[in-house]
């Protein structure tokens, strides 16, 4: 049994959660923390919101108010959309809450850092309107990144997830105003990671990562690797705990923002030692689930950090994900292109959506959601097919079941193949939603052409499988087959014969998955087209 930790890069409370952002981090790290716990893994999953974002500064100064009042209305808002979505961290931390783990936290890493020697001071220049009284910082100033040439905030590149070098940057200019920013010259201090390649060549070395992110971290130690810059001329932010006149960078913030979530929960539990049981225990794996344009903070300065405390938990995998585009078009909080989860959710099963969700994952490519074929799916695998299969158990139309001896043939043979492929992208190593989902796919297609005496097997496979995709509807459907609890888990991980579950009467209610009418799809394709019309 391994001891995990499992991470969700934080949402920006500047606005709800959209299709994009479940699409990606979130319900992949609450995927895999079912399947693990499934396969008997201690694991603590934990997220935050990232209040101190300048997006939340953007926000507030097109509503005009205080950044303080959009953090603290979108956060709490953010976590119950998670919570629509099934997606359940044992804990949600607000950065801008009622305690000061954060802020403890955050202040115990950089005296960590500094104390080994490892931050430097600087003076550099960085953009600012003098008009508008505006620092260059992500929400705020766009440039051509001197790596990859795409567009790009000052902080990091979506294109190359690299920070940009601002002396190397060209065309910056005001996100408000479309002015070039000029440039001030201010004291900044900075993570020396070039005295720090050691640590990363040997999670490089070790990991196994997606091809994408291996890709950034060879492009990372290909040459000697610029400073980075933890702080800046900001009145927004945690400030740093020497220099009260200087703000921390909110992406240094990251790995304190989980590490205070923890702590945050274990005190909410009244179990303190909870905390230093993952948290302070080298044997502990932390796992984290971002978008690759956050490659930087997690696979470089994060590792680093972590190396300079007493003891820490060893980064084990850090799954990246592309990005998803809806009908051809990026989704965008900021500009307000988007479908609202909760709003979806309000409409569609949540099994329905992660169902699909799983499937069109970007995991290492991007990838479209398209509402027309969300809609054919739902309505043809599960609100028919799969729905088609539990009728007939339920009603008495399938024969006895077949004994343990039919898995030594074709039929056996499918299903030890199906297994096959679902553990393996079940593992820490190599774990998938799309080759989850695939498998489910599979099963449902197998209820179409078995005997009619294996429905029931394939249906308690089904049931088993779909434990971390789709956790109602699992659980429905154990319940109505009156499958022991754990039924199959030994079979996964060990495969071999299966005790065919009993043949006994089926328990009641039988599970449903509704039908997705076309008045819906129709509705959230107006609403968006409108929402890019207007962007």
């Amino acid at each position: 049994m391994a001891k995990l930790i499992v991470t969700c890069a934080p949402p920006t409370s500047n606005g709800d959660l959209h299709l994009g952002h479940l699409a990606g981090p979130y319900l992949a790290s609450d995927v895999f923390t079912r399947i693990r716990r499934l396969l008997g893994d201690d694991v603590h999953y934990v997220s935050y919101s990232d209040d101190y974002q300048s997006y939340v500064v953007r926000k507030a100064r097109g509503e005009n108010r205080p950044p303080e009042a959009v953090a603290r209305q979108y956060g709490p808002l953010m976590a119950r959309t998670l919570a629509k979505a099934r997606i359940e961290p044992d804990h949600f931390m607000h950065t801008l809450g009622l305690g000061d783990h954060y802020l403890e936290t955050l202040s115990s890493f950089y005296l960590a850092l500094k104390s080994a020697g490892t931050l430097f001071s600087q003076r550099t220049e960085v953009p600012f309107s003098q008009e508008l009284q505006l620092w260059g910082y992500e929400a705020f100033a766009r440039g051509t990144c001197p790596n990859c040439g795409d567009p790009t905030d000052t902080s990091q590149c979506e294109g190359c997830a690299m920070p940009p070098d601002l002396a190397r940057m060209r065309d910056v200019r005001c996100i408000v105003d479309g002015q070039p920013m000029g440039w001030v010259e201010v004291n900044q201090l900075f993570l020396d990671v070039e005295k720090n390649r050691a640590v990363l060549q040997e999670l490089y070395r070790r990991a196994p990562f997606r091809p994408a992110l291996r890709d950034f971290t060879s492009l990372v130690l290909d040459e000697p690797i610029l400073p980075w810059a933890i702080s800046r001329p900001h009145d927004w932010g945690p400030r740093v705990p020497d220099d009260p006149a200087a703000t921390l960078h909110t992406w240094f913030g990251g790995i304190a923002g989980y590490c205070a979530a923890s702590q945050e929960w274990a005190l909410k539990l009244g179990e303190e030692a909870l905390f230093s049981k993952y948290w302070r225990d080298k044997e502990t794996r932390l796992i984290h689930f971002v978008g690759i344009d956050c490659a930087y903070s997690h696979a470089v300065a994060y590792p680093i950090m972590l190396a300079h405390l007493p003891v820490a938990p060893t980064v084990g995998n850090i799954f990246t994900n592309q990005f998803l585009s809806l009908h051809g078009h990026d989704f965008s909080t900021s500009r307000g292109v988007a479908i609202w989860a909760s709003e979806f959710l309000d409409n569609i099963e949540s099994d329905s959506a992660r169902f699909y969700l799983a499937l069109r994952a970007p995991e290492t490519t991007e990838q479209d959601f398209d509402l027309d074929e969300f809609r054919l799916t739902i309505n043809d695998l599960l609100a028919s097919r799969l729905m088609n299969a539990i009728a007939s158990v339920r009603d008495g139309k399938n024969e006895e079941p077949l004994s343990g001896e039919a898995f030594q043939d074709e039929f056996g043979g499918t299903l030890e193949s199906l297994r096959q492929r679902f553990m393996k992208a079940s593992s820490v190593e190599s774990f998938s939603m799309n080759v989850q989902g695939a498998v489910l796919v599979d099963l449902i297609g197998l209820l179409d052409s078995t005997d009619p005496r294996q429905l029931r097997t394939v249906l308690s496979i089904y049931s088993l499988m779909a434990t971390a995709i789709q956790p109602s509807l699992s659980s429905a459907l154990a319940a109505f087959l009156r499958l022991p609890n754990k039924w199959g888990v030994a079979w996964l991980l060990n495969g071999g014969s299966l005790t065919v579950p009993s043949s006994e009467q089926v328990g009641e209610p039988s599970p449903t998955i509704q039908e997705i009418g076309p008045d819906i799809i129709k509705r959230f394709k107006s609403t968006f087209e409108a929402a890019v019309k207007a962007a």
